[in-house]
């Protein structure tokens, strides 16, 4: 019985955690989107990448911050403000309400013929 009971804790408490983690990420993308498109950023045309939550199952529960990386696309010739990652962890954490660790990742586009 005690054993049905853990499992079924470890259960709960990894689904509530993967569903967490995606919620977070949508949140993410979509404001992160909103902000680039933001006349402040909408001129340098930057695009998101990709978007990484590291949430463990405990960190819930132990009130510990979410890392997120989000790696951003730009060209070689544009100049990135150099507070975006800071003006972006402040709105995510406030729109969250989750404490945020945020990493932000720059690649250069080239295109060619």
């Amino acid at each position: 019985m005690l054993t049905l009971i853990l499992l079924s804790t470890t259960f709960a408490l990894a689904t509530y955690t993967s569903v967490e983690t995606n919620l977070i990420k949508k949140q993410v993308n979509n404001e992160m989107t909103a902000m680039l498109e933001d006349p402040e950023y909408a001129n340098i045309k930057l695009s998101i990448s990709t978007v990484t939550v590291d949430y463990d199952a405990l960190d819930p529960l132990l009130k510990k911050p979410v890392n997120v990386s989000i790696t951003i696309n730009r060209k070689s010739y544009q100049q990135v403000p150099q507070d975006i990652t800071s003006k972006a962890d402040a709105h995510l954490t406030n729109v969250t309400g989750k404490e945020i660790n945020l990493r932000i990742s720059f690649v250069e586009l080239q295109t060619f013929p």
